[in-house]
């Protein structure tokens, strides 16, 4: 379980280092090309790396690799006593794909690190992609193409990110919305039930569906619920989403200066 949680979590740099070292090595490369080139590629983006507290052991790169030759994405050969592997044409394309095909919002440094792999290093994997077979089917030219596509890598990155800011946009503004309504309300000598429901129908929150605002803030305590209803709402947004709101336009600032 740890291995495939480690896996899951920073697979983006476990396959770029098995496929540079593929591309390093063409009598086939071994489980300590692709650690040094994991270590090397993880130090390029480390401040966010140490926030997720991962950490590559030899045994977690081996395992890797077996389960590659397993799938039919490697083949495992002998150089002397030892063993070393090569990446069939499918699994070249197979980890190019696991790289390219995940947004890596929550992750930031992680997709600028994809953007410069996949710019900088698309022309050698096209290349060792051609060179795995003697045929170059136009189907696979074209899929190739479509995954090393760098402009739409970024365009999909800012898709993503712009949409999460509008979800963020929405937070905002239904709890500040539901914190004024409240307020308003309370002024007016309205009843706290009353004024619960009002602020359910108005500014619902994300997880309404699942406890309705009025049956969440009747299991608080008597003394919160007011609480909750007005100072926690502008607390939420204050020092939760309107800092999250100015990293995330920032990191969209970000990705816009990539074009061009």
């Amino acid at each position: 379980m740890e291995y495939e949680s480690l896996s899951s979590r920073h697979e983006l740099f476990i396959a770029a280092a098995t496929l540079g070292a593929h591309a390093n090595e063409h009598e086939g490369f071994r489980q300590r090309d692709v650690k040094f080139l994991i270590d090397l590629f993880t130090n390029w983006v480390e401040l966010a790396l140490q926030r997720s507290g991962a950490s590559f052991q030899n045994t977690q790169v081996l395992r890797y690799l077996e389960v590659l030759v397993r799938e039919g994405y490697a083949r495992k050969m002998r150089k002397g006593t030892r063993p070393v592997y090569r990446l069939t044409r499918t699994g070249l394309l197979e980890l190019l794909s696991r790289m390219v095909e995940k947004p890596q919002l929550s992750r930031g440094a992680h997709f600028f690190f994809l953007y410069y792999f996949v710019r900088n290093y698309g022309p050698r994997i096209e290349e060792m992609v051609k060179s795995e077979g003697r045929q170059y089917p136009y189907a696979l030219k074209i899929e190739l193409e479509r995954l090393l596509n760098f402009d739409e890598l970024l365009k999909r990155e800012l898709k993503y990110a712009a949409q999460e800011l509008g979800k963020l946009q929405n937070r905002i503004q239904y709890a500040e919305g539901a914190s004024a309504l409240a307020t308003g309300l309370l002024k007016k000598g309205e009843d706290l039930e009353r004024v619960v429901l009002e602020a359910e129908r108005k500014f619902p929150y994300d997880l309404n569906s699942q406890k309705p605002l009025s049956e969440l803030i009747g299991s608080l305590p008597e003394s919160a619920r007011r609480w909750e209803l007005e100072t926690g709402n502008l607390s939420r947004a204050g020092h939760m989403w309107r800092p999250e709101k100015i990293l995330l336009e920032s990191y969209i600032r970000a990705l816009e200066s990539l074009r061009g």
